[in-house]
């Protein structure tokens, strides 16, 4: 089963023979465990489909700006938000209006109604103007919460339609130069949004889909992704691992713990990555699954030898 926090606690102190000088056991389990999770692509972090919501661009053709408060009040149409989940990442268009200065700006809140709260100002000049407009186009998804890593190839589906993996920069060319998928495919690439939290934080990952879709479709896009370390947080909760796999835990957990109190991080991890434990622990993640089927995205090219042996050479069409 998997290893109760506690249990994992236990072993640091063991390790080191105290308790910890300067770091408590659950930071440090919670370190060791995204380190070891992060190491490999365990085949146990894949996560069944999983589906989003596509959301369609807003158009405003009149909104008030309040320089006080930075806050973009919509009046038609009415109610422009009421449907609106915040992104970290979304940017408004201001694209006409008195004294406006136009151009993208981050939206940081959202009062579910008319409202949009802006990092920063439009203008002053704007400030209680009332014809201002322009756009929110969101083209961003949001991703699970333990995401760690978008799989497959393509990476989802939007509808039956593929979603074409490229990088940022790709996915910018394609819509500068107006080139579009064909068959009514996207392009997707991950980025991230900036946290829009008060004190910071870290930044959240979206799925930036071209092109953007024109409405919102509940639950229409299926991704296929691998999950992350859960964060400890209860000296009696569980780790979010198999139990074959909580002996390798352990080891890293103890490497980890004695590494960060004897400034010998880099040789107690490397001692880990190199460990019999470690090959043996990845060969029993792959085992689960051993037949995947044939080979996609080749084409196979049967030949007789020179002596009449027949050979098979492959061909990768990559995507």
């Amino acid at each position: 089963m998997a290893m109760r926090a506690s249990a994992l606690y236990a072993h640091v102190r063991h390790r080191l023979g105290d308790e910890p000088t300067e770091f408590s056991s659950q930071s440090l389990v919670n370190d060791a465990g995204k380190w070891l999770i992060d190491s490999h692509g365990w085949k146990f972090l894949s996560r069944p489909p999983r589906r989003l919501s596509l959301r369609g661009t807003i158009t405003i053709t009149a909104a008030t700006w309040d320089e006080a408060t930075l806050t973009l009040t919509v009046m038609d149409p009415a109610s422009a938000f009421a449907a609106y989940t915040l992104l970290e990442g979304d940017q408004v268009e201001i694209t006409g209006g008195t004294g406006a200065d136009l151009g993208f700006y981050d939206v940081v809140s959202t009062d579910g109604a008319a409202d949009i709260t802006l990092r920063t100002s439009i203008g002053a000049a704007a400030d209680a103007q009332t014809d201002i407009v322009g756009s929110l186009e969101l083209a961003g998804l949001l991703l699970p919460s333990d995401i760690s890593e978008l799989a497959g190839t393509p990476s989802g589906s939007v509808a039956n339609h593929s979603i074409i993996p490229t990088t940022m920069q790709g996915l910018i060319d394609a819509r500068d130069a107006g080139v579009y998928p064909q068959g009514g495919d996207f392009y997707g690439a991950i980025t991230y949004g900036v946290s829009v939290g008060p004190d910071g934080g870290a930044p959240v990952p979206r799925l930036e889909l071209y092109p953007p879709p024109a409405s919102d479709d509940l639950n229409s896009v299926t991704i296929y992704y691998r999950a992350g370390w859960t964060k400890i947080t209860r000296d009696d909760q569980y780790s979010s691992t198999p139990d074959w796999f909580d002996p390798l835990l352990i080891q890293a957990v103890r490497a980890y713990s004695y590494g960060i109190e004897t400034d010998t991080m880099g040789q107690a991890l490397a001692e880990v990555l190199l460990s019999p434990m470690y090959a043996a622990t990845q060969r029993r993640d792959g085992v689960i699954q051993r037949n995947l089927g044939p080979i996609r995205g080749s084409r196979i090219k049967r030949s007789l030898g020179p002596i009449g042996n027949e050979s098979v050479s492959l061909t990768f069409n990559y995507p």
